[in-house]
């Protein structure tokens, strides 16, 4: 029996919340903590995209070669990120950001976004290029699908797991995106193992009054505690490699530096451009919001059924098909074919309703010459060709393969399974019509009462005498 693992809960409201339009700004970022965590050149980290099993990088190259090496990664955004220094620091910060959290899926950052479900906010301090920092979503599946040379269910969900990994030597355990997700979800544990409860693993991207400095030094350490080598050489024979982001002055632990109200002040400032870059960004987003509120409202004025209206203009224009050819289109016929298949339509949406009222009516003349002593049988001038008959089970109508070519009623109940149909001692053998100046009135029965009336009317041996009977009936007769 597999057991599932308890996941602990978040901290509630940690996650960034805006209205529509509202810029994120470096306070809301912690633009000061991210820039020392992805500035840090201490190339510690082991390169698992690497050939060579002792090389190593820093932080920022290891976690954008997390991104770039996912499975959900496009080639554009692959290209980008090889081409452009700068814009894969700022989509690795966001990425962080949608990794422990702090932004959610409900969020996205291109102002082209077309879905109501999320919201669009500038990052003007993240927008350095013009490169798309997509949104919350796709940089949520991008990074847990960074995982590499593990099945799902072999990942470890836990801290303790993780370390556990690392003791049997595989090092890296797991991806740093996949290291970062858990340590997000176990915040408060990682705060009493590591930092005497003075602050968790989700205090470090939102309190302001310890330093930048401080936090990024720290969150580095718990990476590497957690990815390279543990901080303890209780478990090893050898004596364990320091961790390079811990304070000297402490026993191998990070420090952390408190800050005043001025020096907080100084911290997360917004300069002038990106002020001025938000109000663009914003004023962009309207201009598409309102040219794409102008096309739905088009589309719906236009209606149903291809009826399209095109401009005399439009009619020369190409169209490429599947195939890379051009052909061109005539909306006027479009449009006519269009109005012919709606009035073909509506023809036989007509058609049916008649066929139906005839089909109740007739049926309701059944009904009242229905005779009251129970006889089965009944004569009747028929007015019209066709009449449909009533089933023991349903009013079920007979379709047209089992009319015939004789304008007549052909009768064969459903609950026999030969191939002839005896009631009240007259037979009538299967696909033969019934007689055309006799109207057959089936009486309404339940299952039961007519498997009675079939026990008691029929003679299957008498039956399956006669060199015609039925394969079903000579079969019974041998058993």
């Amino acid at each position: 029996m597999v057991l599932r693992h308890s996941s602990p809960r978040r901290r509630v409201g940690f996650a960034i919340r805006r209205v529509d339009g509202q810029p994120l700004t470096r306070v809301d970022l912690q633009y000061d903590f991210l820039k020392n965590i992805f500035n840090d050149t201490t190339c510690v980290f082991t390169d698992p995209y690497s050939e060579h099993a002792s090389s190593k990088i820093c932080f920022r190259d290891l976690y954008v070669k997390a991104i770039m090496h996912s499975t959900k990664a496009t080639n554009a955004l692959k290209e980008r990120l090889a081409e452009s220094p700068i814009f894969a620091t700022d989509f690795a910060m966001v990425s962080l950001l949608v990794n422990i959290g702090r932004i959610d899926t409900t969020m996205s950052f291109f102002p082209e976004m077309k879905t109501n479900i999320r919201t669009y906010h500038p990052v003007p301090a993240l927008q350095r290029t013009s490169g798309s920092l997509h949104d919350g979503p796709r940089i949520k599946h991008l990074l847990q699908a960074s995982v590499f040379g593990m099945l799902p269910i072999d990942l470890p969900r836990t801290p303790e797991a993780i370390l556990a990994r690392l003791r049997s030597r595989l090092s890296p355990p797991t991806s740093i995106p996949h290291v970062i997700s858990v340590l997000a979800n176990y915040t408060y544990q990682i705060g009493r193992t590591h930092f005497s409860e003075q602050l968790d693993f989700i205090d470090l991207f939102l309190r302001a009054d310890v330093s930048s400095f401080s936090r990024a030094r720290a969150f580095l350490w718990l990476c590497y505690n957690y990815s390279e080598n543990l901080s303890t050489d209780d478990d090893y024979d050898e004596e364990s490699v320091p961790n390079p982001f811990a304070d000297h002055r402490l026993v191998n632990e990070p420090s952390f530096s408190l800050l005043t109200p001025e020096e907080i002040a100084l911290e997360n400032v917004d300069s002038e451009e990106e002020k001025t870059l938000a109000e663009k960004l914003i004023a962009q987003r309207n201009h598409i919001a309102k040219t794409q509120a102008a096309k739905e409202t088009n589309k719906e004025t236009i209606g149903e059924d291809d009826e399209i209206i095109r401009s005399p203009d439009d009619e020369d224009k190409l169209k490429v098909n599947r195939r890379g050819k051009t052909r061109e289109f005539d909306w006027g016929t479009r449009t006519a074919a269009a109005k012919e298949r709606k009035a073909a339509a509506d023809k036989r949406r007509r058609e049916r309703i008649k066929q139906k009222a005839k089909d109740e009516e007739a049926v309701s003349h059944l009904e009242k010459l229905k005779p009251s002593d129970g006889d089965c049988d009944a004569v009747a001038p028929t007015s019209e060709p066709l009449l449909r008959a009533k089933t023991y089970s349903s009013a079920q109508h007979l379709s047209s393969s089992q009319r015939g070519p004789e304008p007549s009623l052909l009768f064969h109940h459903q609950y026999s399974s030969h191939g002839q149909d005896v009631m009240h001692g007259t037979t009538i053998p299967r696909g033969e019509s019934y007689p055309p100046n006799r109207l057959r009135i089936i009486p309404d029965r339940t299952t039961l009462e007519h498997a009675w009336h079939v026990v008691t009317t029929r003679d299957p041996l008498l039956d399956s005498d006669d060199e015609h009977g039925n394969e079903y009936d000579r079969r019974d007769y041998g058993m």
